[in-house]
């Protein structure tokens, strides 16, 4: 009896030992466990996100190559009518524009921009726009008055155009107005009808009707040829 007793508490003992730390030959007492893995894979980066993380690092001419494969077919759609992703890129594509035209002092492409722009979490919030609108606003318009100025003083021909030009009564661009008449600077007068075609002054009061007919015969000649 005390043997049987013996021989049933080693096979109890036995038993519990198997269900603790298994039974079987593939079993290693001496090897850790090792968990399996739960974690899903993650996405890859969508466009959105990789632009924004080129802006982050200040990489903005790569930003707008990628921006622009993007929007080109679509940046003239009004705005409105692009779906959302697509709206939020071009809201991208302002922001860098914003710090590439600040880069060259283009002040009144700045302002153009911002009025553009809406707020954007970790680059630009509505009040921080708004401020640099109110800061770059007069340098805008200072640069827009003096753009006018330039324009208005600016020659209507080159010199180059000029003397490509064998019509030309002068080769030199000051000796025509701003829109591109005749009128040595100079000359008698300043009315361009007081000149002929060669570029001699004819005031027209002075000359007959059959001077008149001849001067605009050869002007007609000169057109066409």
């Amino acid at each position: 009896m005390k043997i049987r007793k013996k021989l049933i508490i080693t096979l109890s003992v036995s038993v519990s030992l198997c269900f603790v730390v298994g039974c079987g030959s593939n079993v290693k007492s001496n090897e850790p466990l090792v968990a399996s893995s739960t974690q899903a894979t993650l996405p890859e980066d969508n466009t959105y996100n990789l632009i924004f993380k080129k802006i982050k690092e200040s990489k903005l001419d790569e930003a707008d190559a990628l921006l622009w494969k993007e929007i080109g077919g679509v940046y003239s759609v009004r705005l409105g009518d692009l779906p959302q992703d697509k709206q939020d890129l071009i809201n991208l594509y302002n922001y860098i524009k914003v710090q590439k035209k600040l880069q060259g002092n283009d002040y009144i492409n700045v302002v153009n921009y911002l009025n553009q722009l809406k707020p954007i979490d970790t680059l630009i919030s509505l009040n921080e726009r708004d401020s640099m609108l109110l800061k770059y606003q007069p340098l805008a318009d200072r640069q827009w008055e003096l753009s006018k100025s330039q324009t208005a003083n600016k020659p209507a021909y080159t010199k180059e155009q000029l003397e490509k030009d064998p019509k030309a009564p002068s080769k030199d661009p000051l000796d025509y107005n701003k829109n591109g008449e005749y009128v040595p600077k100079n000359g008698v007068s300043k009315n361009p009808a007081d000149y002929n075609a060669k570029g001699e002054y004819r005031p027209a009061e002075t000359m007959t009707k059959e001077e008149k007919l001849k001067e605009l015969e050869e002007m007609l000649k000169k057109a066409v040829k």
